[in-house]
C-alpha cells in the first residue's frame, strides 16, 4: 500500500514539472535584442524605449516623451539633399537587428516640426528632396505572439544643401 502511494506520489510530481516546463514562461526582457543603424562613419546601436509589453494576455502601454524632449538624444545621420532609402545600394544607411523580431518592423517618419509625415509602413522611404531634418521610428517587437516588447528607436536625417 505505502509503494502505490509512493509510486503515485512520484507519478504526480513527474506530470507536474511536466506541465511546468511547457506552460513556463520566459521572461519578456531576455527577448529584446540590439538595433543598429550603420552609415559611413560606421555602427551605432539606438536606444529602445519601451511602448507596449504583452505578457500572459495582460498588455501594458507605456507613455513615450514627446519627439521634443527626446530628439537631443537621438543619433544624427547627415545626407545631402536626395530621396533616400534604407538598405538601398548607394544609400550608405542600414538597421541592423541582434535578435529576431516578432512580425514586421514598422517606420514612421516625422519632419522638422514633428509632425507625421507617414506611420507604420514596413518600407523605410525618406524624402530628402529639400533640405531639413527628418526622424525615423522603428517600432520593433521583440518576443512571442502572446509574449512580447514593443520598443520604439529613433534616429534623425538632416538633409543638407551641400
Amino acid at each position: 500500500m505505502g509503494r502505490k502511494i509512493v509510486f503515485a506520489l512520484c507519478i504526480g510530481v513527474f506530470i507536474w514539472g511536466v506541465y511546468g516546463i511547457l506552460h513556463r514562461s520566459v521572461p519578456v526582457d531576455k527577448y529584446i535584442g540590439s538595433v543598429y543603424i550603420t552609415d559611413e562613419s560606421g555602427k551605432h546601436e539606438l536606444k529602445g524605449y519601451e511602448a507596449i509589453k504583452t505578457s500572459e494576455g495582460e498588455i501594458t502601454i507605456s507613455d513615450l516623451p514627446p519627439l521634443d524632449k527626446l530628439s537631443d538624444e537621438f543619433y544624427v545621420v547627415s545626407r545631402k539633399s536626395g530621396t533616400m532609402n534604407e538598405g538601398e545600394s548607394g544609400s550608405g544607411l542600414s538597421l541592423s537587428f541582434e535578435k529576431d523580431y516578432y512580425g514586421d518592423v514598422k517606420y514612421t517618419l516625422y519632419d522638422s516640426s514633428n509632425k507625421e509625415v507617414y506611420s507604420d509602413r514596413t518600407e523605410l522611404k525618406i524624402p530628402g528632396d529639400r533640405a531639413g531634418d527628418y526622424i525615423v521610428r522603428a517600432e520593433v517587437t521583440w518576443g512571442r505572439k502572446d509574449n512580447n516588447i514593443t520598443l520604439m528607436y529613433f534616429f534623425k536625417i538632416s538633409f543638407t544643401d551641400k
